[in-house]
C-alpha cells in the first residue's frame, strides 16, 4: 500500500492513483467525494489540474482515464525494476564484507524469482537474475513461505508433489511445514544442499517499517562453513543489510 499524502498535491496524487486502479472502469466523483471527505468543488479542481498537466484524459463528460503518454513515461518503472534499483547497491556493498553469492528474491506464483544477484569474481554459481527456483527447498523460499498466513501455507503444501532435487531435499509436506515453522520462529531460513547438491544458503526477510515483507536476501556458498562456524557473522551482515533495505519502503 502507498502512503496517503496530505495537502492539495497529496490529495491530487491519491486521486490519480485511485483512477489508475479502476483499470478503465467509470470514475464516480460524487462517490469519491463522500468516501474521502473532499468537497466536490475541490475534487474538480484536482481533476482539472491532472487534465491540464497531461496525466489524465477525459473521453466523455463523466469519464476520466490515465493519459497514454503519462503511462508511457512510466513504462520503465516496473515493480521489478524499482526493486532492482533499490537493492542492487546494498548487495554490491555487502559482497565486499561477505564473500558469498548474494541474492534478493520475491515469491511469484509459488516460485521464488531472483531479482538481484551479487557475487565475488571467484564465486561461480548456477543462479542468475530473473531465474526461478522452487520455494520449498530454498532459503529465501522458506523465509517467504513463513511470512504467509497459515491458510496460504496450507494451500501451498496441498499443491504438491514436491520433487526431490538432491538427496537432501525435503519433500514430505509435513516435514516442509515443520521447516517453514522453524524458519518463522528463528527469523532466518536455511537451505542445506536441498536445491543443489553441495550448495548451502542462509536467508533473512526484508521487512518495511510497517511490517510488510518486501522479499528476502540470502547468502549462498559451496562451503558448509556458512551453516557452521560462519553462520553468526553471515547472519549479522544479512540482517543489517535487510534492515537498511527495508527502511526504504
Amino acid at each position: 500500500m502507498t502512503r496517503r499524502a496530505s495537502g492539495p498535491t497529496g490529495r491530487a496524487l491519491h486521486l490519480l492513483q485511485e483512477i489508475i486502479a479502476l483499470e478503465g472502469r467509470p470514475f464516480d466523483p460524487a462517490a469519491y467525494s463522500r468516501k474521502n471527505g473532499i468537497p466536490v468543488a475541490n475534487l474538480y479542481r484536482y481533476l482539472t489540474a491532472l487534465l491540464e498537466s497531461g496525466m489524465l484524459v477525459r473521453p466523455t463528460r463523466a469519464e476520466y482515464l490515465p493519459h497514454p503518454a503519462f503511462l508511457g513515461s512510466l513504462s520503465w518503472c516496473t515493480g521489478h525494476g524499482v526493486l532492482k534499483s533499490v537493492i542492487r547497491p546494498h548487495l554490491e556493498k555487502l559482497v565486499k564484507k561477505l564473500p558469498a553469492a548474494l541474492h534478493f528474491g520475491i515469491m511469484e506464483a509459488d516460485m521464488i524469482t531472483y531479482l538481484v544477484k551479487a557475487a565475488p569474481a571467484d564465486v561461480d554459481l548456477f543462479t542468475m537474475e530473473d531465474m526461478q527456483l522452487e520455494a520449498y527447498c530454498s532459503g529465501i523460499g522458506k523465509v517467504l513461505l513463513s511470512a504467509l498466513p497459515r491458510r496460504d501455507i496450507e494451500a501451498y503444501l496441498a499443491s504438491g508433489p514436491f520433487p526431490s532435487l538432491t538427496p537432501y531435499t525435503i519433500t514430505d509436506p509435513a516435514r516442509i511445514l515443520k521447516e517453514i515453522e522453524k524458519t518463522g520462529q528463528r527469523g532466518y531460513g536455511i537451505d542445506n544442499r536441498e536445491a543443489h547438491e553441495g550448495l548451502v544458503c542462509l536467508a533473512v526477510p526484508v521487512i518495511s517499517p510497517k511490517g510488510t515483507v518486501i522479499g528476502a536476501i540470502s547468502a549462498a556458498s559451496m562451503s558448509l562453513d556458512l551453516l557452521g562456524s560462519e553462520r553468526t557473522g553471515a547472519l549479522d551482515h544479512l540482517q543489517t543489510t535487510a534492515k537498511a533495505i527495508g527502511s526504504v519502503f
